[in-house]
């Protein structure tokens, strides 16, 4: 059992960023620029790109529109 006040990471299993990852890398485009674009932390794009974290349903279309492709093809089969 976890020490009082030890936080443990509870990763979701769900999203598979695998496809964004790919598009992330091939936009050229750093977490900052996205980030300042979609009016979230830098810290919450690494999060999306890592797998930790989901893109908000609000924040997929916009994030397609900037790494110039379909919301199918970074969103998860």
């Amino acid at each position: 059992m976890p020490k009082k006040g030890t936080r443990t990471a509870k990763v979701d299993t769900r999203w598979d960023a695998r496809r964004l990852r790919r598009r992330f890398e091939a936009s050229k485009l750093n977490t900052e620029d996205i980030a300042s674009a979609l009016e979230v932390r830098a810290y919450t794009v690494s999060r999306w790109i890592a797998g930790r974290a989901e893109v908000k349903i609000t924040k997929i279309k916009p994030l397609a529109r900037l790494l110039h492709c379909s919301t199918d093809d970074i969103l998860p089969d």
